[in-house]
């Protein structure tokens, strides 16, 4: 079954909540401040006073004035682009007031609604999310930066049908970087503190059609050094090395880069980018914040030369071998504002093996409509009807009457029985 998305769990919210309705606007008529739905004319005068409209296509949310029958129209106060023809929801409450409330049930209800995360690393490099398996939306990989005109979206390894031969994609996504003028752009992270006066490798599978435009690079305070230009003709490993200079204190160097030079349109595919410092950090930043660890696994070595890359750049391992680790949390910091990060230290690195992360996360919080909830549909009901208890919680104390305060229990009971027939996922996986 597919994951909930923020418009499902608020369309349900709002039935617990009761006055939802839906419906779409007239075709035409519309005016800034008003529209109408000939389907809505079994409802009397002001039924819908007081209420909150939602267009979701725009995400537009206004208070009801006026519901009149005679003409089925609704009137608000607050101009809007004239809606004809468009979905709308009707709640009791404001929807950004149950988006708020659905973020905070997300928050206070882990462990009990949490996601399993896998997470992936390369011993020796502490680039995050160095394969591309994690987005905080279909256009950003979390970690990662672009410079220049580029525009960066999210591919899946059955979406692809053109560059041939098949992406080696390790897990189920990789990154596409189209730049459709004659500028520059460029994929980035930066590598981290402590890497004055070291020797860095960056690594990068990349594929591309066209020859003397592509490469991989390292730029410190004092300049950049590129790899040889990608050659063209499908997936190569871009190799450069340079020893950091950072003596203009930039904190935001050295980076590792893949870069497209000036020119004409181009796509690209990355499928990983990583990085050797000679050394093997023990500690090792993750691309997801793993609150509840449960096993770290240690795969096979990356492949490091082309001739490898479609069958053995990323090696199907008969065994995973399970590895002692322990965890800590990342401080706040200027490459960490978000404070989304975690760390985990091992206690036997091994410079270029794949390391696989499993634990718990809370769920993800949905930011548009069209964001999942990773949560199976069946395991849902407790936390809409938790998220129902905040919308109510959050009221001010004049709207708390007994009723109010009799649905804010009966909802908190529902949660409550939902995860004793849950159990907890911690223990149940």
């Amino acid at each position: 079954m597919a994951f909930p998305t923020r418009a499902t769990a608020r369309q349900q919210i709002g039935r617990l909540l009761g006055g939802y309705y839906s419906g779409t606007t007239n075709a035409s008529g519309s005016t800034t401040t008003s529209t109408a739905d000939t389907d809505m004319g079994a409802y009397k005068n002001d039924w819908f006073n007081g209420k909150w409209i939602y267009f979701s296509a725009a995400g537009n949310e206004r208070l009801i004035d006026d519901w009149v029958n005679s003409t089925v129209t609704f009137s608000w106060t607050g101009a809007l682009t004239a809606p004809d023809a468009l979905a709308y929801e009707i709640h009791p409450y404001a929807p950004s007031v149950i988006h708020s409330a659905l973020d905070n049930a997300i928050d206070d209800s882990f462990p009990y609604y949490a996601r399993t995360v896998r997470d992936y690393f390369v011993g020796g490099s502490p680039l995050i999310n160095p394969f591309f398996q994690e987005w905080t939306s279909s256009s950003a990989a979390k970690g990662w930066s672009m410079s220049g005109t580029g525009t960066v979206s999210r591919i899946t390894a059955d979406a692809v049908t053109t560059p041939t031969p098949p992406m080696p994609l390790f897990g189920i996504y990789a990154l596409k970087l189209v730049n459709t003028v004659s500028n520059a752009a460029a994929m980035w992270q930066h590598v981290g503190p402590g890497y004055d006066g070291k020797s860095i490798k960056v690594y990068a599978l990349v594929h591309a059609v066209v020859s003397g435009r592509v490469s991989a690079a390292i730029t410190d305070d004092d300049g950049t050094t590129n790899s040889s230009n990608h050659g063209g003709t499908g997936w190569e490993i871009l190799t450069c090395t340079r020893t950091v200079n950072l003596t203009g204190g930039d904190s935001n160097k050295p980076t590792a880069e893949v870069q497209i030079a000036t020119g004409s349109a181009i796509n690209i595919y990355i499928a990983a980018i990583w990085t050797d410092a000679g050394v093997t950090p023990a500690v090792h930043r993750l691309s997801d914040m793993i609150a509840q660890p449960a096993a770290v696994y240690r795969l096979g070595a990356m492949s490091t030369t082309t001739d490898q890359i479609l069958d053995n750049v990323f090696p199907r391992i008969p065994g995973r071998v399970r590895i002692p680790a322990s965890w800590s949390p990342i401080s706040m910091s200027a490459e960490n504002a978000d404070a989304r990060y975690n760390a985990i230290r091992l206690n036997a690195p091994r410079s270029g093996c794949i390391y696989e992360v499993h634990g718990f996360a809370p769920l993800s919080k949905p930011s548009a409509d069209t964001d999942y909830i990773e949560l199976e549909p069946e395991d849902a009901g407790g936390l809409w009807a938790y998220a129902a208890h905040k919308v109510l919680s959050m009221l001010p104390a004049p709207q708390q009457t007994p009723g109010v305060i009799a649905r804010m229990n009966q909802l908190k009971k529902e949660y409550i029985e939902a995860l004793a027939r849950r159990g907890n996922p911690l223990y149940s996986n």
